[in-house]
């Protein structure tokens, strides 16, 4: 019986997993080891780990498969580009440990959204999957590389401010959706946006991306935090910053607000609803927040809900 190509592929590929998941096996011993193996649970790595017969079969069968933002960015930058864009997000978000003769990079994030991307550029960059562990109410997702490869990450923050305007749009978006956080408040019966990066930031890297932001117009003020040192975070409450920023693309779609009264919604979804209403006026907070959230949904879906309540 003649054995199809489909059915041939599915073969090697399920070969393939098993050394795979051998070669994983010591990544998930260290996990255990730090943590517990009562606190970690695996997440089953997406099926572009699955079938490694080589770079041009996988990304042609496997394009469909990458996150719609991934998607979106290889029309936007080169092949170089995408892999510094991955060093950056790397050295603003994520982590290096280097030892046993071998290089660690990790990503720690409670929003499985940024972890598919940050795996799918971990593959554009190197040519590996990751794995993504959870670990309590978190996760994490980390690869190993040989110790020779350590100096494929030379780049340094400051660097990116010589991209191109594309390149550095996107590290913002990717930054903004990772270690950026919007609220709101109400004064005077209006609605006022809080938008702020990170919570302890080195005062350096404060600056560069100050200065980065500020060429989106996007200009964020810089609020030391005593309690450690010299490192604090960016915010603002102008609404011209929030425009800015959604100009430029806003937050990446799905990733979602972890905590707080707007928790379960996503960020970009925040952004556009506090904008909408920033020229109304409310009797209170529960009127504004109902009206927040009403105004983030998506048109068809307000239309969907007001024909319900029609009957």
């Amino acid at each position: 019986m003649k054995i199809s190509i489909i059915s041939l592929a599915l073969i090697i590929g399920g070969l393939i997993n098993i050394c795979y998941v051998l070669s994983s096996y010591s990544n998930h011993l260290e996990v255990f080891s730090l943590c517990g193996i009562d606190d970690v649970k695996i997440i089953q790595p997406n099926l572009l780990s699955l079938l490694l017969i080589n770079q041009l079969i996988l990304f042609a069968g496997t394009y469909g498969i990458l996150s719609p933002y991934i998607k979106s960015l290889l029309s936007k930058l080169t092949r170089d580009e995408l892999k510094r864009l991955f060093h950056y997000f790397v050295l603003s978000c994520g982590s290096l440990c280097y030892y046993d003769k071998k290089l660690s990079i990790r990503f720690y994030s409670k929003d499985l959204t940024l972890h598919r991307i940050f795996s799918d550029l971990a593959y554009i960059t190197y040519n590996k999957y990751p794995t993504t562990i959870k670990i309590r109410n978190s996760y994490v997702t980390q690869f190993y590389n040989k110790i020779y490869n350590k100096n494929i990450i030379i780049k340094k923050l400051d660097d990116v401010m010589n991209e191109r305007k594309e390149m550095k749009k996107e590290f913002i978006r990717m930054l903004m959706s990772s270690d950026g956080w919007i609220t709101c408040f109400l004064s005077s019966n209006r609605i006022y946006p809080k938008l702020g990066l990170g919570s302890t930031i080195p005062h350096k890297e404060l600056e560069i991306l100050s200065s980065l932001l500020s060429e989106f117009k996007i200009n964020f003020n810089i609020y030391i935090d005593p309690r450690y040192g010299d490192r604090g975070f960016l915010a603002s409450s102008s609404f011209s910053n929030l425009e800015s920023f959604a100009e430029i693309g806003g937050f990446i779609e799905g990733v979602q607000i972890k905590k707080g009264v707007f928790e379960g919604i996503e960020k970009k979804t925040l952004l556009h609803a506090i904008i909408r209403l920033k020229d109304f006026k409310f009797r209170n907070k529960e009127e504004a927040l109902q009206n927040l959230r009403w105004a983030g949904m998506d048109d068809n879906l307000k239309a969907y809900l007001y024909r319900i309540m029609l009957g």
